[in-house]
C-alpha cells in the first residue's frame, strides 16, 4: 500500500485541482465521466481513457446517491472537487489493491525477492509516482502493468502453463491498452515468449475482447480513435500536427538521452537486462532459457517503449515499462546470485538501499516544488477573485488560469460536443466570467463570441487572469493593459479601452 500513500500525500500536497497545475485533465475526465452517466458517448477518447471513465461515472452515481442534492449535473456544478477526490480516491485504491494481490499471488508461487521486485518496481520512479496525484490512466495502468509483470514472473516458475498465460495477459494488455495507447509496447512480450501459434492467436483474441470491453461505451468512436492515433504516429512535432513523419531524427536522439536521463533506475536495470540476455541467451539449463527470454523481451518491451515516447517526450508516457523491470530484476537473479560471491550479494543489497534512499530524496524534492507551486497559484486566485469582487469586474480567464470557473469550463469544453448542455447553469453560478480562446477571442460559458472592444466601452473594469505570455501585438492597438499582479506562470492584468 506504500502506492496509495504515496498517491494520496501528493494528491493533498498539490491541493485542488482547480488550480492551473492540476486541472488537466482532471476536469476533463469528470466531465466525460458525467456523460457517461448521462447516456451520451464520452467525448475525450483519444488515449483512450474510457475505462477511467467509466469508473468515473460508477464513483459519481454512488457519490451522488450518498449525499447528492437536485439533478446530478447541477450537484457536479456545485462541488465538483467532491466528485474530483472521490474518483482519484477510487482510481488509486483499486491499482493499489491490484499491486497487494500480485505481491500476494506472488508470495506464495515464487520468491521473496520476486515478489518484492515486482511491488516495488513503480517506486523506481519518480515522475510516475507523481501522476499517482491526479486523476489520470496512469493511476490505473500502474496496477494492470504490474499485475501484468506479476503474470510473466508467475509463467517463468510454470511455462507449461501457457495457454493461462495467454489469456491472463491478454486482459491486462487489452484493459491497458483500453487506458492509454501508450501500453502498445507490452504487446512484444507475450508474442515473444508463447511458445506456439495457437497459443499467440488466444493472446490476441483475449487482449482484442479486452480491449473492446474497455471502450465498450465508445465503440461508435473507434474509427476516431483510430485516425487520431496514426496521426500522432506520423505527424511531425508533438499533438500540433506538422507534416507526416515517422520518426524526427533531429530530435530523437535528444529526447531518448532526456528520457533516460531521468530515468536512470530504468536505463540501469535495462542496460544490465541487456547485457545479462546476450551472455546468457544460449543457457544450458531449461529454466535458465525461459528466464532468459523473459528477460530478452522485457528488453524489447522497453526499447520500444523509449523509442515511441522520444517523438513526443513526456516521462508519464513511459508509466507502462516501469514495471517491467521487476520481472528484468527477477529474471537476472536467477543467473547471477548462484554465481556471484556472497560479498557481491551484499554490495548489491547496499546498492538498492542507496537507490531507495535516492529517489524519497528526490520526490521530497518533487513534493516541495508541487507546495511552491501551489501557493503561487491560490495566491494568484485570491488576487483575482479579492480585485473583481471589490472592483465589480469581469473576468477573462486564459489558458491555463487557476480559477473554480475556469476549470469547470475547460471540463465543460471536452463535453459540450457530445450533447452535455450546462454553459447556461456554470454562466448563472459566475455570471461576470469570459474565457479567452486563444489571440483574444473572447468567448462566452456556451462558447458564443464576446465583442471586446464593446466589452470594455460598456464595463468599467475588465480582468484578464492566465499564462502570463504576451498578448497578440495587432490588438494593443485597441486597448491597453496594466499588470495587477504575477504569480508563476500566471499574471492578472486590467484591461483599458483606447
Amino acid at each position: 500500500m506504500v502506492l496509495a500513500a504515496v498517491g494520496f500525500t501528493l494528491r493533498a500536497v498539490r491541493g485542488p485541482a482547480w488550480l492551473a497545475f492540476n486541472l488537466d485533465p482532471d476536469y476533463a475526465y469528470l466531465f466525460n465521466s458525467l456523460l457517461i452517466l448521462k447516456g451520451f458517448v464520452p467525448f475525450m477518447v483519444e488515449h483512450p481513457g474510457v475505462p477511467l471513465e467509466m469508473l468515473g461515472a460508477v464513483v459519481m452515481r454512488t457519490l451522488f446517491v450518498a449525499t447528492g442534492h437536485g439533478a446530478i449535473d447541477a450537484d457536479m456544478i456545485a462541488r465538483p472537487e467532491a466528485y474530483i477526490t472521490a474518483i482519484h480516491a477510487a482510481s488509486l485504491t483499486l491499482s493499489a489493491l491490484l499491486v497487494f494481490v500480485t505481491g500476494v499471488i506472488l508470495m506464495r508461487r515464487t520468491s521473496m525477492s520476486c515478489t518484492l521486485f515486482v511491488q516495488m518496481a513503480p517506486l523506481a520512479s519518480v515522475p510516475l509516482l507523481a501522476e499517482l496525484a491526479v486523476v489520470r490512466p496512469e493511476v490505473l495502468l500502474v496496477g494492470t502493468t504490474v499485475a501484468l509483470a506479476g503474470a510473466v514472473v508467475l509463467y517463468i516458475e510454470a511455462p507449461e502453463r501457457h495457454a493461462r498465460f495467454a489469456v491472463q495477459s491478454g486482459i491486462l494488455i487489452g484493459v491497458s491498452l483500453a487506458l492509454k495507447f501508450t501500453a502498445l509496447p507490452w504487446l512484444i512480450g507475450p508474442l515473444l515468449l508463447l511458445p506456439t501459434w495457437r497459443t499467440r492467436r488466444v493472446f490476441a483474441g483475449a487482449a482484442a475482447a479486452a480491449f473492446l470491453g474497455g471502450v465498450i461505451v465508445a465503440l461508435r468512436k473507434l474509427p476516431y480513435m483510430a485516425r487520431w492515433t496514426l496521426g500522432l504516429a506520423l505527424q511531425s512535432v508533438d499533438y500540433s500536427g506538422g507534416p507526416a513523419a515517422v520518426t524526427t531524427q533531429p530530435r530523437l536522439l535528444p529526447s531518448l538521452v532526456s528520457l533516460l536521463g531521468g530515468e536512470p533506475i530504468i536505463a540501469i536495470v535495462m542496460a544490465a537486462g541487456l547485457v545479462t540476455w546476450f551472455v546468457w541467451r544460449r543457457a544450458p539449463q531449461a529454466s535458465e532459457r525461459i528466464a532468459c527470454r523473459a528477460l530478452g523481451a522485457m528488453c524489447a518491451i522497453q526499447i520500444a517503449q523509449f523509442l515511441m515516447v522520444a517523438k513526443h517526450p513526456q516521462a508519464h508516457y513511459l508509466v507502462p515499462a516501469i514495471s517491467t523491470i521487476g520481472v528484468s530484476l527477477c529474471a537476472m537473479t536467477q543467473f547471477w546470485r548462484p554465481r556471484l560471491p556472497r560479498g557481491a550479494q551484499t554490495a548489491a543489497a547496499v546498492l538498492a538501499l542507496a537507490a531507495i534512499a535516492l529517489q524519497s530524496t528526490s520526490l521530497r524534492a518533487q513534493a516541495r516544488g508541487l507546495e511552491s507551486d501551489r501557493r503561487q497559484e491560490e495566491a494568484m486566485a485570491a488576487t483575482a477573485e479579492a480585485t473583481a469582487r471589490a472592483r465589480n469586474c469581469v473576468t477573462i480567464y486564459r489558458y491555463t488560469a487557476s480559477a473554480p470557473a475556469y476549470a469547470l469550463q475547460f471540463g465543460n469544453l471536452w463535453s459540450r460536443w457530445s450533447g452535455l448542455r450546462v454553459g447556461k447553469a456554470l454562466a448563472a453560478r459566475y455570471p461576470a466570467v469570459l474565457f479567452d480562446k486563444g489571440d483574444l477571442e473572447i468567448r462566452t460559458f456556451d462558447w458564443e463570441p464576446v465583442d471586446l472592444p464593446a466589452l470594455l466601452h460598456d464595463r468599467p473594469c475588465v480582468l484578464m487572469e492566465g499564462t502570463d505570455d504576451s498578448l497578440p501585438a495587432a490588438s494593443r492597438a485597441d486597448f491597453e493593459t496594466t499588470v495587477l499582479a504575477i504569480s508563476g506562470q500566471e499574471s492578472l492584468r486590467q484591461l483599458h479601452g483606447r
